[in-house]
């Protein structure tokens, strides 16, 4: 955004102190809409997700949250006609209400709480009657009645019918089914009053009945029983990703991020989760198994018929096939009968001779050129089938390019789903015959991603015929991440020049009234009457270096209200949670008597708990299982090298020491930038926030945070809060 005017910015900050001083002014808050997907009774389902309005409202106050719980054609129609702001329903209705509708990629998941376990997927179950002898396995189920939510739930319906082809039925064709609609409930009192042989639900919905007191679950059976030690409700198909939560196309980014970012923070709301009966929600998952299940079903959004492979060909047109190889042996045959007789012609055998040594000379200045470029190279044909493509290919996909010739198809699935879209348009139109040119990205086979400049030309050939498209795609990963890092370079400097100086001007004039305040004090009796106003004077000075303090370090995440604490037992309690069931054991060196520090306690509990747990996850198991926690009141002096840049005085200095691999010299520098992770993700590095947030927090309590380390020893966090000292 443009830098607003000097003028304007002071008169902003001119309304803030004034407004410091008046009653704050009520204004309507705005309705933000959260649909969601009632698989139980809509009141149930109400009364389960009504807290989750309540957090938000608490978190973000200028925006009044509302949740519906929808079926699914309620939730369809509301989602078509963006009477929602915000979507919760299961991975396969989002997978096609994305496709077609727009939703954003999911915010984050769901994580249910199960036996206090955070579990993030779920399944569906296949049961029966106990007493029904004759289903035991999922061919038995052939020819019975199957009651079942809706062919649109995934774990109603979808899970099953996908676990069934497998075994080689094919639903709805070899069951009766009967649909019940929602919510599951009705399938489960289908199958016990007789009216359904067999039925689907998706997996916690009989766990949940059973504690309701609503069935005995041992009246059931379950069909295909999997035993999954890890997942803590019966199940009968794959595990799939737990539900989405994902933004309608025309929410804004600002508001979608500050709802993802209290919803990754809402398990320290104890009451809300569990007024929810949910664990929390994390970082979203990967949704493609879902898709990949859907796409074999042929179930909406990709109902449409895939092409026909050589293997459908094969199998339908076997004779025609065999007929054609012995046509093209027979017309081999002739084809040495001919060659035979065209030896004995000496002359024209030569001439032939040297027009195919001329050939291949061509051939190969052909060769050294295009195979030594390295662009990514190739030629396709009318019909999309590879002609020639370059080695260049393997460089920047991983694929090779016999890989590419040998399945066209290929080149669309390299593609990054988000660029697969437009790129199937701009190919529709270099179909058309017209110069192109796209960028986006590409997955390697090792899963990197990397960044192409995509440029079509049309070949015609000299009869006017058109023989395709010549390709050239550049890899540009290194210059998008350049483009990224000034971009972020230039809006953070924009920010901290502006709020710099402003606040220095501020703050000059500030020291030059306290100064002549003090002064006044000091030369004025107390029973005066000017000696309150002084008073005065002196808080409104301490009011406005506060704004200007805060103009200082702004950043997302709200005002903080602290609170005066002693750190001991703090650090303490949640150190030991951090480790819970790790297998390290924490070694404390607590001063013992630590000054109070002045913090927010959620904050500062989650400040701790996340530096514990990189130390926890920084250590591996051959090391010696101890983390050292270490706290102790520090004096800092005015430029000092060894301490970190904070204002003179006393401050506690928290410490956490672990023993694993360490950081690079050349990674230092840049663990606390939301962009870099030491972390391996695929052949990519990022999403280093817990680090951020940490220091983010600390910053806003006027600490710092610092760090030593050494490759190969470990690694020591330092975290500095100002004391509170009488």
């Amino acid at each position: 955004m443009p830098r607003p005017p000097l003028m304007r910015v002071l008169m902003l900050l001119f309304c803030l102190i004034c407004a410091a001083h008046l009653p704050t002014a009520s204004y309507a808050a705005e309705p933000v809409k959260i649909g969601v997907l009632a698989f139980r009774p809509k009141p149930q389902t109400m009364k389960q997700w009504r807290p989750l309005a309540v957090a938000l409202k608490k978190a973000l106050p200028e925006y009044d949250f509302v949740v519906e719980a929808l079926t699914y054609s309620e939730l369809n129609q509301a989602v078509a006609t963006r009477q929602l702001d915000f979507v919760l329903t299961n991975s396969g209705h989002y997978v096609m209400l994305a496709r077609r509708n727009g939703l954003s990629s999911p915010l984050a998941t769901l994580a249910l709480d199960e036996k206090d376990q955070a579990v993030t997927v779920f399944g569906g179950v296949i049961f029966c009657r106990a007493e029904q002898e004759n289903i035991n396995t999922l061919l038995d189920i052939k020819g019975k009645s199957v009651a079942a939510i809706d062919p649109e739930s995934l774990g109603g319906y979808q899970m099953q019918a996908y676990e069934l082809s497998r075994a080689g039925l094919r639903l709805p064709r070899d069951i009766k089914l009967l649909s019940t609609g929602m919510p599951h409930d009705t399938a489960v009192e289908a199958v016990l009053s007789g009216r359904a042989e067999v039925g689907f639900v998706r997996s916690g919905v009989l766990e949940n009945l059973a504690r309701e007191g609503k069935i005995d679950i041992k009246q059931l059976k379950i069909i295909n029983r999997q035993n999954l030690p890890d997942f803590p409700m019966q199940i009968s198909t794959q595990l799939y990703p737990e539900w989405p939560f994902a933004a309608m196309p025309h929410i804004e980014e600002t508001i979608a991020r500050r709802v993802a970012a209290v919803l990754f923070l809402l398990e320290d709301d104890k009451a809300a989760i569990h007024a929810m009966g949910i664990h929390g929600f994390v970082v979203p998952a990967d949704y493609s198994s879902v898709e990949d299940m859907l796409r074999e079903l042929r179930v909406p959004p990709f109902e449409i018929a895939p092409q026909v492979t050589l293997q459908d060909v094969w199998s339908h047109y076997r004779g025609e096939v065999i007929a054609g190889l012995l046509a093209v042996g027979v017309i081999l045959t002739l084809g040495v009968i001919l060659l035979a007789t065209l030896r004995r012609l000496t002359a024209k055998h030569q001439i032939v001779l040297r027009q195919q040594h001329s050939l291949q000379e061509n051939e190969e200045k052909f060769r050294t050129v295009a195979d030594y470029t390295p662009g990514w190279e190739y030629w396709e044909g009318p019909q999309h089938e590879i002609i020639y493509m370059n080695p260049s290919c393997e460089a920047i996909t991983g694929y090779s390019r016999a890989e590419f010739i040998a399945d066209p198809n290929l080149l669309m699935r390299v593609i990054h789903p988000d660029d697969r879209q437009p790129s199937e348009i701009h190919r529709h139109d270099i179909s058309n015959q017209e110069d192109g040119m796209l960028n986006f990205r590409v997955v390697r086979r090792d899963g990197g991603i990397r960044w192409i400049e995509h440029i079509c030309h049309p070949v015609w050939g000299n009869d006017g015929v058109f023989k395709g498209r010549r390709i050239s795609n550049r890899d540009i990963t290194e210059r998008k991440r350049l483009e990224a890092e000034v971009m972020k370079i230039r809006n953070l400097e924009s920010l901290a020049i502006l709020a710099g100086g402003i606040a220095h001007d501020f703050n000059n004039l500030f020291q030059v009234l306290i100064g002549n305040i003090q002064l006044a004090k000091m030369n004025t009796k107390e029973s005066s009457e000017a000696f309150p106003f002084l008073e005065t004077a002196e808080q409104a000075y301490g009011l406005a270096t506060k704004l200007t303090n805060r103009l200082i370090a702004f950043s997302p995440g709200g005002d903080i209200l602290p609170i005066n604490i002693q750190p001991a037992s703090f650090i303490e309690e949640e150190t030991i949670s951090a480790l819970e069931g790790s297998g390290l054991v924490a070694e404390f060196d607590l001063a013992d008597t630590l000054y109070p520090i002045k913090v927010e306690p959620p904050q500062f509990r989650n400040v701790i708990k996340q530096m514990v747990l990189n130390a926890r996850e920084a250590t591996p198991p051959a090391a010696n299982g101890k983390l050292r926690i270490m706290a102790a009141n520090v004096s800092l002096l005015e430029n000092h090298e060894k301490q970190p840049i904070l204002p003179p005085g006393n401050y506690v200095r928290i410490s956490i020491e672990d023993h694993g691999c360490g950081i690079s010299k050349e990674n230092l520098p840049q663990i606390f930038d939301p962009y870099f992770s030491t972390k391996q993700r695929g052949s990519q590095k990022g999403m280093g926030l817990g680090l951020t947030l940490c220091d983010t927090i600390i910053r806003k309590h006027g600490g710092a945070i610092t760090v030593d380390s050494e490759p190969g020893k470990g690694t020591t966090f330092h975290i500095y809060l100002p004391a509170v000292v009488a």
